[in-house]
């Protein structure tokens, strides 16, 4: 695809409280989310083919009234973002040939956090254009939009196409109470959920309706009338008391143990770190979503089953170890690697991805760790609903 230019902007500019930063790892290095994001792509293959069918009911803006805008929430540093808006453009310029004739100019917004690094997103549009061969490729303006997106970003009416793949699974913030000692929801003694107490999953549900109200509000607002916003939900059973376990949690929480036991971190550091990510249960969506009856249509909600990497295999063959053991840890680093060095310290969160590594070798060679579990998902379509103007 070519892209005739791109921009930062920095969205409505006023004063927010942002809370705790999510961001990924920078750059090119072996933990930055450019080279850990082929595991993000996979997922997005399996759900984005839904994203694409909403850009096939839509209904499509008269391109004589101004540029067809596209966003993106979360789009982080990846090459999966790319080719999603670029899969979402191919769709849109193939209708707009089939059915319109005339096709607007295409202007395309990519929104993640402050911290998050554009530099690379920059580089990754730039190589786009040198290597591109693509005969489809749809032309462009892109602009980088830096900001929370539990707020808002964008003016009144002037979306007709967002989406979010990964983002809305992070929280603003780490709710307060589970950091207080003295509160029943205090997170003390685990660095995950897996093992939380209910009144920790409470605080945590809490704070994940609030950021669904908020990020609905603003989008809300921003959406055009008939524009259409695709969510993805990574999701739990249902009940504050149901399991909530991955790999990483798991395993990370004994390592951690560990170094508390060998004195290599004290247990008041890791009592102080809690995750900012919270699977919602499809429930918990659905009770958001009924508050916004009156501005969204639901065009679609549907379940969905991820394998990773494929199939639905229960026992991994030793002879895979050292691969998948890998090809986590990849992951692991881009997305969690820069939040551990923050709380930990460099030295510390090196040895901890070592041991991570290790320890994922040895229990997928023992067959006591599958990594063919299946992720479920839940995803949504929204339509915005006209607006009823008083003159």
């Amino acid at each position: 695809m070519a892209i005739g230019e791109l921009c930062l902007s920095n969205g409505a500019v006023r004063k927010r409280s942002t809370g705790q930063d999510m961001f990924m790892g920078k750059g090119d290095r072996k933990d930055s989310y450019v080279r850990s994001n082929s595991q993000m792509q996979m997922i997005s293959n399996s759900l984005f083919p839904i994203f694409l069918e909403a850009v096939d009911a839509m209904r499509l803006p008269n391109p004589q009234l101004g540029p067809m805008t596209v966003a993106e929430f979360g789009s982080s540093s990846g090459q999966s973002s790319i080719d999603n808006v670029g899969a979402v453009l191919r769709r849109l310029k193939s209708r707009y040939d089939l059915e319109i004739g005339p096709e607007p100019e295409y202007q395309v917004f990519f929104q993640d956090m402050p911290s998050t690094d554009f530099n690379s997103r920059i580089k990754l549009l730039n190589e786009a254009i040198l290597s591109n061969e693509d005969t489809e490729a749809v032309d462009f303006f892109a602009a980088a939009v830096p900001g929370p997106l539990y707020g808002r970003l964008f003016p009144q009416s002037t979306l007709h196409f967002a989406f979010a793949t990964f983002a809305i699974n992070c929280l603003s913030r780490i709710p307060e109470s589970v950091s207080d000692r003295s509160s029943p929801a205090y997170n003390g003694g685990q660095t995950g959920l897996y093992r939380s107490s209910a009144a920790t999953m409470e605080a945590y549900s809490a704070q994940a309706k609030e950021d669904l109200l908020n990020f609905l509000a603003a989008r809300a607002e921003e959406m055009s009338d008939e524009g259409v916003l695709c969510l993805n939900f990574r999701c739990r059973d249902s009940g504050i008391s149901s399991p909530y376990s991955t790999a990483h949690e798991v395993i990370g929480d004994c390592i951690w143990d560990d170094f508390v036991d060998k004195g290599i971190i004290s247990a008041s550091t890791r009592d102080a770190f809690n995750p900012l990510h919270y699977w919602r249960t499809v429930q918990e969506v659905k009770e958001v979503l009924s508050n916004f009856s009156s501005e969204f249509h639901v065009e679609k909600q549907m379940q969905h089953q991820v394998h990773l990497p494929a199939g639905g295999h229960d026992v991994t063959p030793s002879d895979e170890a050292v691969p998948v053991s890998k090809s986590m840890l990849l992951v692991g680093r881009g997305v969690s690697s820069a939040l551990l060095r923050a709380h930990f310290g460099r030295e510390v969160t090196s040895l901890y991805l070592e041991r991570y590594e290790q320890v994922l070798m040895d229990r997928i060679g023992n067959h006591t760790l599958s990594y063919y579990q299946p992720i479920t998902w839940f995803v949504v379509v929204l339509v915005r609903k006209a607006r009823e103007y008083d003159f």
